[in-house]
């Protein structure tokens, strides 16, 4: 399934259910690094990205959340800006 990609706030979320949608598969190292690049876009217009790997069947949901913050050069959830503390 395909959907179209706009941003349209200042953070983003993404669920990734398995290469397969059925919360389950392990995603390949290609579709691990088309995500990395696309986040690496988003980065600078982003305060935020969340990603969340719902792929828990056989385990593959820790090892594909690590694999893609490697592709992304190691960084995980960072703010453009340092968010301010609520006083």
């Amino acid at each position: 399934m395909h959907w179209s990609v706009e941003l349209t706030a200042d953070f983003t979320y993404i669920r990734l259910p398995g290469p397969s949608g059925r919360y389950h598969g392990n995603y390949s190292q290609k579709k691990l690094k088309e995500w990395a690049e696309r986040l690496q876009r988003w980065a600078t217009q982003l305060s935020r990205i969340y990603v969340y790997f719902n792929n828990d069947q056989g385990g593959y949901a820790i090892e594909n959340a690590r694999s893609l913050e490697r592709l992304c050069g190691g960084w995980a959830v960072r703010a453009k800006q340092p968010l301010s503390s609520a006083a």
